[in-house]
């Protein structure tokens, strides 16, 4: 990825006193040295922000060039290479002097990420009070300069294949091939935010003279805020709403390697004890003795062995797997730290190994919405509480290990020594043709889900086949009763399992009715492997002895529609017909 300008963000500290300002220069002072002059955009910027704080401005160009920047901050006054910088820019750099004043901390973005975040509200007109506040960390005062991507404008990161461009803001970049590919995958896990392309469009220079590619704008939705405006505010909870069920609490599992071979461990363990649990897997694979030549079923027996020998390990002994420093080439190879490249709707969580303390934070998710070679493209937001929405959700870029960018370099230095980086997931990728799995016939679908070995497909042909439902279509040609109408009711059985009722029905001669079967309530029994025929009873209710059958019919699979079907017995003469 390439980047306008390296963000380092800074471990939590408090603020220390804003200096003052540099003494303002006599009329008559040499033209070199900076003037001061009004703050420009300040109006707009204080409203936009809900602030009262005057902003200190000084037109610098000599030292805007020294630096190599359009404008800088240094404590409590910014330098501009001009007197009309645009609007992005001052906004930027007055988010910068909020933070020197310990006016506001970081929102968890960063320094930098922080200002862009507000710079990028201001410029869209749009209220960026939800970022000035206590959430995040506090900002050190310091020198800090404004940065311009290039053409593209803003603190952008621009991918290594080209393929998108992120601001760490609500704007983002990328072509309509890879957002429809990645919408794609999140539709099909039932995402919480739906991406697009929509207006504008930028064209950029793909690194390393790969000519030009044009990108849309990645236009979001989603219904925590039907404006786009906030997203929940709490990292966590943001991420399990982006990676689905949309609205739903399902815990996360964590996916790593050890020994190579995938492993998903169930979301009690905590990340931490993940990280000990996944070391000590490998070791124990490492050390037993032709584990590359054993069967599959022998292989999972060591690893299960290991994890019972892991429970039994004092508190000592875990702690010290914890934290095992891992190399580069051992974090890839065990899908940890730097090793952590997430798919399209999965997440990245960090966790500090240092104990909890009120009031820090102590993780942190962030939701891959689209991948483009070694760049991850992710919707985050940090800094509220759990329940509570704010307009700090930002789409970032997290790059290679080659080039210091990942997402464990960011976050594990800051959150402190022995923190670590898991992938987490709430459901298995998608198969390529999950999307069209609405589109197949009920028959179609469960005969694929019968002969599937793919756990991941299953998965989703299952959640699929549970919304389907088989219909039966009953006409009463001659009903039994001769004094009322009769109550008529259907069984539905699968493989010798349990049957299910319609309920009844009332009939009249010539009349007909509808039934509906949930076809989820059959699945265990028809996805079992075993017997696959769907077995349809009818019975007329009697309110004095048992209800009178009326006659039976097999469906074997594929479940090609049955039309006409006759049912006769004891003097009524019903037909039945069946669907899915």
């Amino acid at each position: 990825m390439q980047a306008a300008s390296p963000q380092k963000s800074t471990s939590g500290s408090e603020p220390k006193a804003a200096p003052e300002p540099a003494a303002r220069p006599e009329s008559g002072a040499p033209s070199g040295l900076p003037r001061f002059f009004r703050f420009p955009h300040q109006e707009q910027i204080q409203r936009s922000l809900g602030v009262s704080q005057p902003f200190q401005a000084v037109d610098n160009e000599p030292g805007c060039a020294g630096h190599g920047k359009v404008a800088f901050t240094d404590g409590a006054v910014t330098h501009f290479s001009g007197k009309e910088p645009p609007l992005d820019v001052a906004a930027h750099e007055a988010a910068h002097q909020l933070q020197h004043a310990g006016l506001t901390h970081d929102a968890g973005l960063g320094p930098e990420g922080h200002a862009v975040a507000v710079a990028a509200a201001v410029r869209e007109g749009k209220s960026a009070k939800g970022l000035i506040g206590k959430c995040g960390d506090p900002v050190p005062s310091a020198v800090r300069g404004y940065v311009k991507t290039d053409e593209y404008g803003g603190s952008g990161k621009l991918g290594d294949t080209g393929d998108t461009l992120t601001f760490g803001s609500h704007v983002a970049y990328a072509t309509p091939a890879l957002i429809a590919q990645a919408a794609s995958i999140l539709k099909a896990k039932k995402s919480g935010i739906e991406i697009s392309a929509g207006e504008g469009a930028m064209t950029v220079q793909v690194p390393g003279n790969g000519g030009s590619k044009t990108l849309s704008k990645v236009k979001v939705k989603h219904d925590v805020d039907p404006t786009g405006e906030t997203f929940w505010g709490d990292c966590r909870q943001a991420a399990r709403e982006v990676m689905g069920p949309k609205g739903s609490t399902t815990p996360e599992a964590a996916v790593c390697w050890p020994g190579g071979a995938p492993m998903e461990v169930p979301p009690n363990e905590s990340p931490l004890d993940l990280v000990a649990l996944t070391v000590y897997i490998d070791k124990k694979i490492r050390q037993t003795p032709g584990y590359e030549k054993m069967t599959d079923e022998e292989k999972r027996a060591i690893a299960q062995e290991a994890r019972e020998e892991f429970l039994w390990l004092d508190k000592k002994d875990k702690e010290a797997l914890r934290k095992t420093p891992l190399g580069e080439e051992r974090a890839k190879e065990l899908g940890l730290d730097l090793g952590v490249v997430p798919e399209v709707g999965e997440a990245y969580a960090v966790r500090s190994g240092k104990n909890p303390v009120p009031g820090e934070y102590f993780f942190h998710y962030a939701t891959v919405i689209m991948a483009a070679g070694p760049d991850r493209v992710t919707f985050e937001n940090a800094g509220g509480d759990k329940g509570s929405k704010t307009t700090a959700w930002r789409m970032e870029t997290y790059g290679t290990v080659s080039k210091e960018q990942t997402f464990h370099d960011r976050w594990a230095s800051k959150l402190g020594d022995n923190s670590h980086t898991i992938r987490v997931r709430t459901q298995p990728p998608p198969p390529g043709d999950a999307d069209k799995f609405s589109a197949m016939p009920t028959r179609q679908l469960l005969d694929r889900h019968v002969k599937s070995t793919d756990e991941s497909e299953r998965f989703y042909l299952k959640e699929e086949l549970e919304k389907r439902r088989l219909y039966a279509f009953v006409e009463a040609v001659q009903t039994k009763s001769w004094i009322a109408d009769d109550q008529v009711y259907l069984l539905f059985g699968a493989g010798g399992g349990m049957v299910f009722s319609t309920g009844a029905k009332t009939f009249a001669n010539g009349s007909s009715q509808i039934y509906e079967m949930p076809l989820s309530r059959l699945l265990p029994a028809l996805t079992a492997g075993g017997s696959s025929s769907i077995q349809v009873q009818a019975f007329q209710m009697n309110l004095v002895l048992s209800d009178d059958f009326l006659g039976s019919i097999d469906w074997p699979a594929p479940y090609w529609p049955k039309s006409g079907v006759g049912l006769n017995n004891g003097g009524a003469q019903y037909t039945v017909s069946l669907t899915t």
